[in-house]
């Protein structure tokens, strides 16, 4: 048998062959083998298969103990089966870029081995290949297998495992395939590489000592029970040179929905832990959990570009502590920072692009009667989530261009303020421009410390639409800041005597809800008072209700405890809900407002106020006059008296003249006459620079004609004077 004729090791060709472990030093030839014993001890046996060799047949060296090393030839295309089966004394094996296949059992029992390379050209590594080899504590697979075994590493001590290859998803998992038994051992560390873009069903299903896990960006799917059953996990890194990566793809996501306690470390390319984290301008839409359990992060910036944010995009990133968003931003998922309970600041750039953010809302509470998990799509109100949900005012500060916003005023133009906008937010008051047409539900929810709206245009807020869920109206009170401010400024004075503008033809519900009113008198013109439109004004004494009116929806008067004298015009009074007076509390009965209030109504109506619906249930009803004088009263005496219609424009007096006086001015004049009599008064005062001119005209100021002439006295018309002290007045003489 010569050399050049053997191309072929055959089945058990060495099994169990003694002298492999007992022949002197030396080299044998046995076809394309070349044997050679080194050392002085004959258990130290290496083996070179020479260059040609395609195939070394199953078993050929099963049992050959005294084996420590085998050259394979890059001719080899093939190990086949229990080519190396207890070959325990082999103690490391450099596999050819030639062979595509590793058979079963390949390497069993090889306890020896330390290491062991897989070249690329590795594509199958069938069941048991490497079981019970249990020298080996780590191993790295880059190769693009595609047939991976069971229990291939059934057996070992591997610690560390290193995975950049398609394997994991070479197979359906869910029929019981997985990787956990392919590996067993006690591995503790896994590193999957960028190759990687699915995880199988099951795959490391009994990966039950794992403590670290490395995933790449470049994950797109996690199957079903791929990491179930594993207890000890405590570790997450997330590793990917281009951090922009995760904010689009789902690698995060899919790691919070497949693990339920554990934390995520995002890491940059040299595996560096990142607290801040700026997301690159390239990115426009942040997905699904992207970020979710990111518990490393403690501040994030999204910036301009990014348009949408998905749900659960930052969900319980636990250490989060600022954020600022983007003016771009449209729309911001359900729970996107849900269980993001240490966020002290959110940064705002341009308010009327947050103020115009569609935050999703979540799902109805019976339990609780609210929306509550809408406000986890907002930064703002997610520190307050969990048990501290309902106690207000507990949310992040808002920051705008840098500075802490604490009298909030939303830029003019700005036509709505989209739902959850300033939920739990820490303002105290709130500027509302008259551009402002619609406030949807729960925009400034549980702002505790709200202690003042401003606007300056009562018209504009009495048309002012407060969007309720369609299911649930009470959140429409959240909508309006009045629920928790109480009081209203107009042009910076507090209204408590409010005249509503003669322009206004409907007033919308919940408009003055809470507010800290003491008197209302409505104008002549006014067809409706929307629903819950005066509500719970506990300071509310007295309304005048126009003649003009047609419509008074449910509960527009409820809850109005100091209210004392109700006025209705109405010639002709329509059916009226029995809650618009109605007390919906616990502490006194329903009708106390009906006990208690008086209600007039013109002269002649009152049998039939006594039988209509609603209007019936006041206990005192008296008749009043629908006109009542409005009195101008000068120094003590009656200047001038009208007689004006109750809730009609009031057109103001003119002041008086009185040579050489000056007038006070008159006195508060209502805008609408109420429905009882006015008195205005005024006073005159001595003008004592007229007095002295015109006393002895040697006072040391100095008198002109309009044109410029100096006189020695003040002359009949228009007089300039100069005072003494250098300013300049007008003098009449008449």
């Amino acid at each position: 048998m010569t050399q050049s004729n053997i191309r072929y090791i055959g089945t058990d060709a060495f099994n169990l062959t003694p002298w492999l472990n007992s022949k002197p030093d030396g080299e044998l030839y046995i076809g394309t083998v070349f044997y050679k014993y080194m050392g002085t001890m004959p258990n130290n046996t290496y083996v070179w298969i020479k260059d040609g060799t395609t195939c070394i047949s199953g078993n050929a060296f099963e049992d050959c103990t005294g084996l420590v090393s085998v050259n394979i030839p890059n001719s080899v295309t093939i190990i086949q089966s229990g080519t190396f089966k207890n070959c325990s004394g082999l103690s490391s094996i450099i596999i050819p870029k030639s062979v595509t296949t590793i058979e079963d059992s390949a390497f069993l029992g090889c306890s020896g081995l330390t290491s062991i390379n897989f070249p690329n050209s590795i594509t199958s590594i069938k069941d048991s290949a490497f079981q019970n080899c249990g020298g080996l504590t780590s191993i790295t697979i880059s190769s693009n297998i595609t047939e991976f075994g069971n229990y291939v590493f059934k057996g070992c001590n591997l610690q560390k495992v290193e995975i950049n290859s398609n394997i994991i998803t070479a197979k359906d998992y869910s029929t019981g395939y997985n990787l956990g038994v392919a590996f067993g051992g006690h591995v503790t560390d896994l590193v999957l590489g960028n190759k990687i873009s699915a995880i199988g069903e099951n795959a490391f299903y009994s990966f039950n000592e794992l403590t670290s896990v490395t995933f790449p960006a470049t994950l797109s799917y996690i199957g079903d029970g791929a990491f179930s059953d594993i207890s000890e996990l405590n570790e997450l890194k997330v590793s990917c040179d281009n951090l922009a990566a995760f904010a689009n793809n789902k690698v995060i996501g899919l790691i919070y929905s497949t693990f339920v306690n554990q934390d995520v470390s995002l890491v940059d390319g040299d595996g560096i832990v990142i607290h801040d984290y700026v997301i690159p301008n390239s990115v426009t839409s942040i997905g699904n959990k992207s970020f979710a359990r990111c518990t490393g992060l403690t501040n994030i910036t999204i910036p301009n570009s990014v348009t949408t944010i998905c749900d659960s995009a930052f969900v319980s990133c636990s250490n989060l502590k600022s954020v600022t968003m983007g003016s771009g931003i449209k729309n911001v998922g359900f729970e996107a920072f849900a269980e993001c309970q240490k966020i002290e600041e959110v940064h705002i750039n341009d308010l009327a692009a947050w103020c115009n953010i569609d935050f999703k809302t979540g799902a109805y509470s019976s339990y609780y009667g609210e929306y509550i998990t809408s406000f986890y799509a907002n930064p703002i109100a997610a520190r307050v989530g969990g048990s501290g949900i309902f106690t207000g005012g507990g949310g992040a500060t808002i920051y705008h261009q840098g500075e802490a916003v604490s009298n909030l005023i939303i830029p003019d133009g700005i036509t709505m303020i989209k739902p959850n906008v300033f939920a739990y937010s820490k303002i105290k008051t709130i500027t509302i421009p008259s551009s402002i047409t619609k406030i949807c539900e729960d925009a400034f929810c549980k702002c505790t410390n709200l202690n003042g709206v401003y606007i300056n245009d009562i018209s504009a807020w009495c048309n002012i639409e407060f969007v309720t869920y369609s299911s649930w109206p009470k959140s429409s009170l959240k909508a309006n800041p009045l629920m928790y401010a109480h009081d209203l400024y107009l042009n910076d004075k507090k209204i408590t005597n409010l005249s509503v503008p003669f322009d206004v033809k409907q007033i919308k519900p919940y408009a003055f809800y809470n507010c800290s009113l003491e008197s209302v008198v409505l104008p002549n013109g006014l067809t409706t008072i929307g629903e819950s439109a005066f509500s719970n004004c506990q300071n509310l004494m007295s309304i005048v209700i126009p003649n003009t009116v047609s419509t008074i929806g449910v509960d527009a008067f409820a809850n109005c405890l100091s209210l004392y004298s109700v006025t209705s015009l109405l010639n002709m009074p329509f059916n009226l809900d029995e809650t618009v007076f109605q007390y919906k509390g616990t502490q006194y009965d329903k009708d106390i407002v009906y006990m208690a209030a008086t209600l007039y109504v013109p002269r002649g109506r009152v049998p039939m106020y006594s039988g209509i619906q609603g209007w019936q249930k006041f206990l005192n009803i008296m008749e009043t006059d629908t006109k009542f004088k409005l009195t101008y009263i000068v120094d003590g005496e009656e200047y001038k008296t009208y007689e004006i219609q109750a809730t009609e424009v009031i057109t103001p007096e003119p002041d008086p003249y009185k040579e050489g006086c000056i007038f006070s001015g008159w006195s508060e004049t209502p805008y609408l006459m109420p429905a009882h009599d006015v008195t205005v008064t005024g006073a005159f005062t001595i003008d004592t620079a007229i007095d002295q001119i015109m006393s002895n005209g040697k006072d040391d100021a100095m008198i002109y004609t309009i044109d410029g002439k100096r006189l020695s006295k003040p002359q009949r018309g228009l007089n300039i004077v100069r005072m003494s002290d250098g300013t300049t007045r007008k003098v009449v003489v008449k």
